[in-house]
């Protein structure tokens, strides 16, 4: 079962990784700050499935560790994004953010226990 630290990395690096990748598709220059803040929102989110529900025992994987709360969190981002009229940088965040929730729970799906529809 992967770590707090190990889905700690792997959301910031996805964080990261959607910046640097929207920044060169669109051909803009690298803004720090928002580099910054999608690290953190993509680190964050990897960990608050396991903050809230902590492995406590084998079977702990409960509401925040189901393939649902993606499609929750994946919708609630879309309808988000849809609807507001916030600059790119901060729907960038949001989006880097919910990138690392989904980081999270693509880990732990490689283990043998898997992960619950619901």
């Amino acid at each position: 079962m992967p770590s707090l630290r190990e889905h700690a990395l792997v959301g910031l690096a996805a964080g990261v990784g959607l910046y640097a990748l929207c920044r060169w598709k669109r051909g803009e220059p690298w803004r720090w700050p928002s580099a910054a803040a999608c690290a953190g929102g993509g680190m964050l989110a990897a960990c608050l499935p396991d903050v809230l529900e902590p492995a406590v025992h084998p079977n702990h994987r409960s509401h925040l560790h189901s393939i649902a709360s993606v499609a929750v969190a994946a919708y609630a981002v879309k309808a988000l994004l849809a609807s507001s009229k916030a600059d790119g940088d901060t729907k960038l965040v949001l989006t880097a953010t919910a990138t690392g929730f989904a980081t999270h729970h693509l880990l732990d799906s490689g283990t043998p226990r898997g992960l619950p529809l619901l």
